[in-house]
């Protein structure tokens, strides 16, 4: 018996009749689920360019079990770099290359990657042996060691996307690296986040401390150990980071919306955009938990409308500097319009709430709910999500090897 099926054994009996409703409803998105599969489009894209699966390998450097692999579903190329040289070896172009990476969970092309940049100047260049030209670009200018730049200043994406479009020539792309060296933030294994991505961590933690969140209980290391470098804009790994940066959103009861945002300003896929049965499962328990308790909503945003209008007074209660800076003018701008989006949500999800509120609406199984998944009760979104994931793979609804990561995660 497996460590998850001792789990769903110890989940109470009244939890379990209490969540029968919501595992239906999920059960009936898995239903109706279309995986997205590597080896699918794996398949097609040989098809369309004609190409066995021993000379892919050969293009792609890899050994030809580990195609047959690839074609038949039981392994996948592993890590951003190991996914760009299987799209180079198939003569994907910048788009098709970036839906296979966020369709596995990866980062997109990053203007800011130096490494993807070498990786779109390669498909500009399209040579014989694309992994063997993306190698000997990455090696020469020795991009795989690439680190932030002591001297980092920022510049906008759009900028940098602007100015890597005439770069045709490797003694171009020399030049391009050494002019936009201090404006890159993310490499091989790890990124800088960005300002509004800090920014909007920073409403969801409110004043609370992350050790003294992690020392009660309410952050699991792994999520305490992303944020201690998120916040200080140190870099963070990029490995399991969407994940991680949805466990987060869990744990401060996000919206699917809210979650969502975290993530686009990570340039990661989106929550809504589910691509796997376990975040699938997820997301429907997500969407469930939201539509039985309305505070959850409620009380999220109204944390952070105050957090913001706190910031925005307290601004302008200051004399205002002669010349403002850039940075402190994108914060104001960043809160300003986040405000404006939030403000109607949160009268919605207020009037939602009150509704709940109502006498005669909550009955026995409202009133378990909260005292299980509530914050009064010590409890939240991720404790509800985990409860549905591990009876869903007990079941065997969802296979456990899918959702190992998803498990290590939420070990709350």
């Amino acid at each position: 018996m497996s460590q998850t099926d001792r789990n769903a054994g110890r989940i109470p009996e009244n939890r379990r009749s209490l969540l029968e409703d919501d595992l239906a409803m999920v059960r009936e998105t898995l239903e109706g689920f279309g995986s997205y599969r590597f080896s699918d489009e794996l398949i097609r894209n040989m098809t369309e360019r004609n190409l066995s699966a021993s000379e892919l390998a050969r293009r792609c450097r890899v050994s030809h079990a580990a195609v047959g692999k690839w074609r038949s579903g039981s392994a996948k190329p592993v890590g951003k770099e190991r996914v760009k040289e299987a799209g180079l070896a198939l003569s994907l172009d910048e788009d098709g290359l970036n839906k296979v990476l966020l369709s596995l969970g990866y980062a997109g092309l990053y203007e800011k990657n130096p490494l993807d940049n070498a990786c779109i100047f390669t498909i500009r260049k399209q040579p014989d042996d694309p992994v063997g030209f993306y190698r000997n670009i990455l090696e020469e200018f020795r991009l795989k060691s690439a680190a932030p730049s002591p001297r980092r200043k920022y510049m906008s994406t759009s900028k940098v996307r602007k100015s890597f479009a005439h770069v045709y020539t490797e003694a171009s792309f020399r030049g391009w690296l050494t002019r936009y060296a201090d404006s890159f933030s993310a490499f091989a294994k790890t990124a800088l986040p960005n300002k509004e991505l800090i920014l909007y961590a920073l409403l969801f933690l409110g004043g609370s401390s992350i050790n003294e969140m992690y020392e009660t209980g309410e952050l699991p290391v792994s999520i305490r150990n992303l944020l201690y470098p998120l916040i200080a804009g140190s870099e963070i790994g990029q490995k399991g980071l969407r994940e991680k940066l949805i466990v987060f959103g869990l744990l401060r009861n996000m919206p699917e919306e809210e979650i969502d945002r975290l993530l686009l300003l990570a340039k990661l896929r989106l929550f809504s955009q589910a691509e796997t049965r376990p975040e699938t499962a997820a997301l429907a328990a997500v969407r469930c938990a939201h539509s039985r308790y309305a505070a959850y909503e409620y009380e999220c945003l109204a944390g952070v409308c105050a957090v913001i209008g706190a910031l925005l007074e307290n601004e302008a209660e200051k004399q205002p500097p002669q010349n403002p800076t850039n940075s402190g003018m994108r914060r104001h701008s960043f809160y300003s319009g986040l405000q404006a989006e939030l403000l109607p949500r949160l009268e919605l999800a207020g009037q939602l709430a009150e509704n709940y509120e109502k006498p005669g609406h909550r009955g026995a199984e409202e009133k378990l709910f909260e005292e299980l998944y509530t914050e009064a009760g010590a409890k939240c979104l991720a404790h509800y999500v985990k409860d549905i994931l591990t009876l869903l793979i007990a079941e065997g609804d969802i296979d456990v090897k899918e959702a190992e990561d998803w498990l290590d995660l939420l070990q709350l």
